[in-house]
């Protein structure tokens, strides 16, 4: 993805979220802050094994580092 690419990307996402930003890096924090809220690391999924992602991840890095 070129830089021009990114900058349009976080513009749309912006508009979708309904964000206002007056800077770039002003409109990656209000991206980071809107999907930091939304997502639920805690939240248990049937896919793996009913664990949060969170202890999957942990129990997966576990399994590599052994």
């Amino acid at each position: 993805m070129s830089a021009n690419q990114a900058v349009y990307a976080i513009a749309l996402l912006c508009r979708v979220l309904g964000v206002s930003a007056s800077g770039y890096a002003q409109a990656r924090m209000a991206i980071f802050a809107f999907i930091h809220g939304w997502y639920n690391p805690q939240r248990r999924h049937s896919s793996i094994g009913f664990l949060s992602p969170t202890n999957f991840e942990s129990r997966i890095h576990a399994q590599i580092t052994q």
